[in-house]
């Protein structure tokens, strides 16, 4: 029997690494096989959400860069906490940018829910440079170790009269916010859809718990064909 051997990593293999369409590449580390498309690296199986970018620092807010593609849909997962003990009011603004750095405009709409006040508040912008999720923390209880947020959110590509050319992308998700180890934690949950005006080439993320002494901020983005 003939054996066939695939290029071997440690990493994700990308299109500098399988420079033929058909290629394959393997991650001893993760055991994930992927194949050399037209452009792009693709995994094979296991699911079919891909991890595309990922970062974890000990920093309060994170900007990064990556070239969305119109043929995909992408989710964005945050996590953030910072090491405090005191009230805060703080809420995650998020900045999407062109691939050269320029600030993209377009709308928001957020709806903040918590469980101490029994109330909805909505806040709303348009034309606007930054993109606010009311995520702050309720105050219902003063953190003895740390408050979190926890951020999902969908990025999609709109359209016009065609779906190869996209103008606007829509961004839906929610955020919540806690603290950490206490049995007797508040909870915040914002709802909240961007309209982007352009390009996204860069993301700003800022959650705004620039408050204790050690800020830790992991962000992942997967995505998935959208047909």
């Amino acid at each position: 029997m003939a054996i066939i051997k695939v290029k071997r990593g440690t990493t994700t293999p990308t299109t500098s690494n399988l420079t033929q369409v058909g290629e394959m590449g393997f991650n001893t580390n993760t055991n994930e096989l992927f194949i050399r498309g037209n452009s792009s690296v693709v995994k094979i199986g296991g699911g079919i959400e891909e991890l595309e970018y990922s970062y974890t620092g000990n920093v309060s807010s994170h900007n990064f860069s990556y070239s969305f593609n119109n043929a995909y849909i992408y989710r964005l997962v945050v996590l953030a906490s910072t090491n405090y003990k005191g009230s805060d009011t703080s809420q995650t603004v998020i900045t999407y940018k062109t691939s050269s750095g320029t600030i993209l405009s377009g709308s928001y709409l957020t709806l903040f829910n918590n469980d101490v006040y029994s109330s909805q508040s909505k806040f709303s912008s348009r034309n606007t440079s930054n993109f606010l999720i009311a995520d702050a923390h309720s105050g219902g209880v003063t953190p003895s170790y740390a408050i979190t947020k926890t951020i999902d959110m969908d990025i999609m590509p709109s359209f016009e009269s065609s779906t190869t050319s996209t103008y606007q992308w829509i961004i839906k998700g929610k955020s919540i916010a806690s603290v950490s180890d206490q049995s007797n934690a508040t909870i915040t949950l914002a709802e909240f859809v961007h309209s982007v005006d352009g390009t996204i080439g860069q993301i700003l993320i800022d959650p705004g718990l620039d408050l204790g002494a050690t800020d830790t901020i992991q962000v992942s983005l997967y995505r998935k064909r959208r047909k």
